[in-house]
């Protein structure tokens, strides 16, 4: 398991709470997304209902009482007693029947980023793994279908996360994957992959194979490109090489980014392409690595100190605070979640890693349009330049990561 900071804030909350690391899934505390100047990083109710069966019962205990009241406790305690959690409790305020929780950004954001490169390094360690424990339906391996293109391309995904999933090395279980409902294989667990179907008339594509939706995509993207640059894209152009790459990795993106029993539905009419997400990602990735690579290359800029003598404590903004809370603190999470093996259950999902870098590069093309990164290299400005380069840098990372355990492939510049 991947070291998880926000997961073991929440317990310690439930902890002070109910005296115990929670029930599972419950939702009672509420990590906020987006608005977490106004209403704070996280917040619970404060009504008993909610929390009526993990409460012990206190005979002679009114219970027209806020739950705070029930427990006899208070947010200034909550607070205080944070102070010795990993991540602790800035502030806490009562805002109707909600308590709402402000973080320690500066303490959290430090944690985030150790933790990030330590998370960052057992990835790398768990990619040397080459698990021969996936098996692809042979039904399913000579097909040039669009389904076919599926399947494979999930089998290869669900390796990947077979090697970083602690639970598969625990459990140790074969999977078979396959777009067969009625297939089997002894002593396995059988992962059914849904169908591609044609957007248009609702039923499985089978007259497109999956060369020719790469084609199809890749022609798009050059006509749409050409459109914008006002002239045609040579056959030996490094841009041609690019849309190539990028028509790829869409398909990729596209075949995943839906739960793998689920069907796709997928748009087949030239220039109505579902590229615009799959692009989005690999140009706001390409921009990233630019402008670290600019960074590194440029004689404008000094080399970054030390990571123990860069100043996180002035990554202030908010939109910063969002890259590090939800992406780069919140990147253990994802990972922890998209296996979930026992005796019962073998759910693999590579949806959710699609969701997550979809948010994540949204997040980042805020942050790039509100702040001016590469600053002029005065001494006054130099100390946030180089918290903020470390931070991308991580983020980086979080992202070439994610977009590797998908198998889909990036570009430098676009």
């Amino acid at each position: 398991m991947f070291r998880d900071e926000l997961r073991q804030f929440v317990k310690n909350v439930y902890q002070f709470l109910i005296g115990n690391d929670g029930p599972s899934g419950s939702g009672l505390i509420v990590k906020h997304m987006g608005t977490q100047e106004k209403d704070g990083d996280y917040s619970f109710p404060n009504t008993i209902k909610p929390w009526w069966e993990h409460l012990i019962i206190k005979e002679g205990k009114s219970t027209e009482c806020t739950f705070l009241q029930y427990i006899n406790k208070d947010v200034q305690t909550l607070v205080s007693e944070s102070k010795y959690w990993d991540i602790s409790i800035a502030r806490a305020m009562v805002v109707g029947d909600r308590v709402h929780l402000f973080l320690n950004r500066a303490s959290a954001i430090l944690i985030g980023l150790l933790n990030a490169i330590e998370t960052h390094h057992m990835i790398a360690q768990c990619f040397t793994i080459k698990p021969s424990s996936v098996e692809l339906d042979p039904l399913c391996d000579h097909s040039r279908d669009v389904t076919s293109m599926r399947v494979k391309r999930l089998a290869k995904v669900i390796e990947n996360l077979y090697a970083i999933s602690a639970k598969c090395r625990e459990w140790s279980p074969q999977i078979f994957v396959t777009t067969k409902s009625t297939s089997k294989k002894a002593d396995s667990r059988v992962i059914y992959c849904g169908p591609v179907l044609n957007a248009k008339t609702g039923v499985k594509e089978t007259s497109v194979s999956g060369d020719e939706l790469i084609s199809m995509r890749q022609t798009d993207l050059q006509l749409i490109f050409e459109h914008k640059m006002g002239g045609r894209i040579p056959a030996n152009s490094p841009w041609s090489e690019y849309m190539l790459v990028v028509g790829e990795s869409s398909v990729s993106y596209e075949l995943l980014r839906t739960k793998p029993s689920s069907p796709v539905n997928i748009e087949f009419t030239p220039l109505k392409s579902a590229n615009k997400e799959a692009t989005f990602i690999l140009y706001n990735g390409a921009r990233l690595q630019k402008l670290l690579s600019y960074y590194n290359l440029s004689p404008t800029f000094p080399p970054l100190p030390d990571f123990e003598d860069a100043d996180f404590t002035l990554l202030t903004h908010e939109d910063e605070w969002n890259l590090v809370f939800n992406f780069i603190l919140g990147l253990p999470w994802v990972l922890n979640t998209v296996v979930q093996i026992d005796d019962k259950t073998c759910v693999f999902r590579p949806h959710s890693i699609c969701i997550f870098v979809s948010a994540m590069v949204k997040a980042f093309s805020k942050y790039y349009r509100n702040v001016k990164i590469l600053t002029a290299p005065r001494p006054h400005l130099l100390p946030v330049l180089f918290a903020r380069i470390y931070m991308l840098k991580i983020l980086n990372d979080c992202l070439k990561f994610c977009l590797k355990l998908l198998n889909i492939k990036t570009v430098r510049e676009m």
